[in-house]
């Protein structure tokens, strides 16, 4: 794990975390954690607890929980070179995409209005067990239906996720001559996000104090996965040297 407090698996914590889900009892405890931590009761709690921090700050939150949709992989400009995964997914509380009819050099055409989400990057693993870091960009379920059945509207709401990200963290810069679209709907764990706004309606940036306690839970809840993880895999190794030891 990470000494900066983030959860990132070591190469002995993967190697644990592959051996166990070969194991029917971890998955099954697996299984059950994850049905606790997504019960709607216990989202409901935390949810209240953050409603009552921003109240206190005169804010109201919206929460958003993003659906996956489909998945941009880029890589970061400059030395990095970083590989980058955008999860363009979808959120009711986002308003739908808006057109209107718009002159342009004489011609006459349509321009869109995308609202779309931002949430700040996460680190996690490829499939090669390196480094790479994720983004959510969030949109309204009609945005994501009209990109899969239009390729010209997919290129808008790519181009749209992209340069939202490089607005709202201009240290990252996107590779735009390398964009793929794996075969995957989401990469990672869904992250929940919220908008802030205050008593007088504007918008409102999100509290430092905020984002630390959905992080905090949120690495809390990845721990609680990899202890359960060492503690199946040792228990069962335990068990194997135990008839070995019987055999002999």
């Amino acid at each position: 794990m990470s000494g900066t407090g983030d959860f990132v698996p070591t190469s002995d914590e993967l190697q644990a975390i592959e051996k166990a889900l070969k194991d029917e009892e971890f998955c099954k405890l697996l299984a059950e954690y994850a049905a606790e931590i997504s019960n709607p009761e216990n989202k409901k709690k935390h949810e209240e607890e953050l409603r009552k921090m921003e109240a206190m700050q005169g804010n109201d939150v919206t929460f958003i929980n993003p659906e996956p949709g489909f998945v941009l992989k880029s890589k970061l400009t400059g030395k990095s070179n970083m590989k980058v995964f955008v999860n363009i997914c979808q959120s009711d509380v986002l308003e739908k995409p808006a057109s209107t009819r718009a002159k342009q050099d004489g011609q006459v055409g349509v321009k869109w209005s995308l609202p779309h989400s931002i949430a700040a990057h996460r680190e996690d693993l490829d499939k090669k067990g390196e480094k790479c870091i994720v983004y959510d960009a969030v949109f309204h379920p009609d945005a994501i239906r009209l990109a899969k059945k239009d390729a010209r509207f997919k290129e808008m709401v790519v181009a749209t996720a992209v340069d939202g990200i490089e607005q709202r963290f201009p240290q990252h810069k996107l590779d735009k001559g390398l964009q793929k679209f794996p075969k995957i709907k989401f990469k990672g764990m869904p992250s929940r996000s919220v908008i802030r706004k205050s008593l007088d309606g504007t918008s409102a940036p999100l509290q430092d104090k905020v984002q630390d306690f959905m992080k905090k839970k949120m690495n809390d809840d990845l721990r609680v996965v990899a202890e359960q993880t060492k503690f199946t895999s040792s228990k069962k190794s335990e068990e194997e040297n135990q008839q070995q030891q019987q055999q002999q």
